[in-house]
């Protein structure tokens, strides 16, 4: 008789073979009903009472005449039993796919019912900070990742940039042991790459030097790694350090990333880059470093865009507004404006202490400023703007290999000057006319440049790489504002 087994999912074995004596049993030829039902359920019991067994193999007599169909059966036999191991082995790998799904959807499910609970509007406060869209009015041209939360100028293009190499650096534990490095870059969400120490170097090549502006680290659990070290270089001479450009002297890499959404994504301002340098510790002493992937980014935007909030409610009376944005000094702007009505809206400013008097909207106007990228020869921020230094001269001589060699000749000299690029270390000189100065006259550290009395024609010469902030206007379209976060709490 049947068996409810062949309804159960999980018996693919049993499925199998049913479905292989399908074809036997529509091609019966029976004189009667009888004859059809005895043949069916001698079939089917016969696969049901096997359940997941192998096929018995038939005996070879030791005498006697030998008979093709005493190898030919059990050859065939074998050969049905193997074709459906394997139909159980690709439905064990499609479970355990699904389990995985599963789980990181419960995952995703708990991060998101904590953050609602850290970060949960109430009359006192209206916070966004974890921008979706939601609470955003309909027709925003921004563009709002749900990734990491943040609002940026339209995306036009994304594309992967995927390296020529990647190493464990001299510098990792040196107890430490690697197992599957390759797993950083297979694109594949099964494998992963583990270290077996307290702290690991990797040193990422990319064959020529490369615009790049968000790296995405994806964890292999939430237990407290922490990244000490990113520094890019777009030439092997010059190294900038990435997390300075974030704010950051380390970045934490464990479930309360990403605004306690677990996923680790850094955006930064666009650099050429040929080589990155990422030391990440172990901060729970277990000796194990794991990451699944590394995925290297370019991102190009466009000009201008906005978004508006629909209604807030709350709260009301003297309130003060914050934010966490980036805008990457005078490269481009984010202007915030509030409204009662939708229509007209004024200007405000983070930190400021607003009064509103009845519910209201937010809105701000996401702008690249073209201006900041016109003059590329100067290494000066701002340099018409400021009382503190008068730039005079400056000239750019191409010494080949990708370096420039930069001359500034000032005028007077009453406060820092801050350089846009970063000389090559041993090739910054100072000069008080002819003559030449040395370090005990002047401060220069971190790319700012200091005397501790006012100084007159004075001229500055460096080497720089012709891929560092010389090569500005070649990323200006790789350049966005980025909000993570606006907030009105009751003052």
């Amino acid at each position: 008789m049947f068996n409810d087994q062949i309804s159960d999912v999980n018996q693919t074995l049993v499925d199998a073979r049913i479905a292989r004596i399908k074809t036997t049993l529509r091609a019966l030829s029976e004189s009667t009903l009888e004859d059809y039902q005895v043949a069916v359920y001698s079939n089917v019991n016969a696969v049901l009472n096997l359940g997941n067994q192998m096929h018995p193999l038939t005996n070879i007599s030791p005498e006697g005449p030998a008979a093709i169909g005493d190898l030919t059966d059990n050859l065939t036999s074998l050969n049905n039993d193997a074709m459906d191991i394997a139909q159980v082995l690709l439905a064990t790998e499609t479970s355990a796919a699904q389990l995985f799904n599963l789980a990181a959807a419960t995952q995703n499910q708990l991060r998101q019912a904590i953050r609602e609970v850290f970060y949960e509007s109430d009359v006192c406060r209206y916070i966004e900070a974890f921008l979706n869209s939601q609470n955003i009015a309909a027709g925003a041209s921004a563009s709002i990742d749900y990734n990491s939360g943040q609002a940026t100028l339209p995306m036009t293009n994304e594309t992967i940039l995927k390296p020529t190499s990647i190493m464990s650096g001299s510098n990792s534990d040196p107890a430490g042991t690697m197992t599957n490095l390759s797993a950083l870059l297979d694109g594949s969400v099964e494998s992963c790459m583990v270290f077996a120490g307290a702290f690991l170097e990797l040193i990422v090549t990319f064959g020529t030097p490369a615009i790049l502006n968000r790296i995405q680290l994806e964890l292999d659990d939430y237990e407290g790694l922490e990244l000490t070290t990113l520094t890019s270089s777009p030439d092997g001479i010059i190294f900038d350090d990435v997390l300075a450009d974030l704010g950051e002297t380390h970045q934490v890499l464990n479930g309360t990333s990403g605004k306690l959404s677990g996923d680790v994504i850094l955006d930064f301002p666009p650099r050429y880059v040929s080589q990155l340098r990422l030391v990440i510790n172990d901060r729970i002493n277990v000796g194990r470093i794991a990451l699944r992937s590394l995925t290297f980014s370019q991102r190009s935007y466009g000009t201008s865009a906005d978004l508006t909030s629909t209604l807030i409610k709350a709260p009301l009376g003297s309130v003060q507004f914050s934010t966490d944005q980036d805008t990457w000094e005078a490269f481009t702007t984010l202007v915030h404006q509030i409204s009662t009505n939708g229509v007209h809206f004024s200007v405000i400013t983070p930190g400021s202490v607003i009064t509103v008097s009845q519910p209201f909207y937010y809105k701000v106007s996401l702008q690249r400023v073209p201006g900041a990228f016109s003059d590329t020869s100067s290494p000066i921020a701002d340099p018409s703007q400021s009382t503190l230094y008068a730039l005079t001269g400056s000239t750019s001589t191409d010494l080949g290999n990708g370096i420039l060699q930069r001359t500034l000749v000032f005028s007077s000299i009453s406060g820092p000057v801050t350089l846009r690029e970063t000389p090559i270390p041993g090739t910054f000189q100072v000069s008080e006319g002819a003559a030449g100065l040395d370090s005990s006259n002047y401060s220069f550290s971190n790319g700012i440049l200091s005397f501790p009395i006012e100084k007159y024609n004075i001229s500055m010469t460096y080497q720089t790489s012709s891929l560092g902030l010389a090569a500005l206007l070649e990323r200006e379209g790789y350049y966005t504002p980025i909000l993570r976060e606006f907030c009105f709490e009751k003052a």
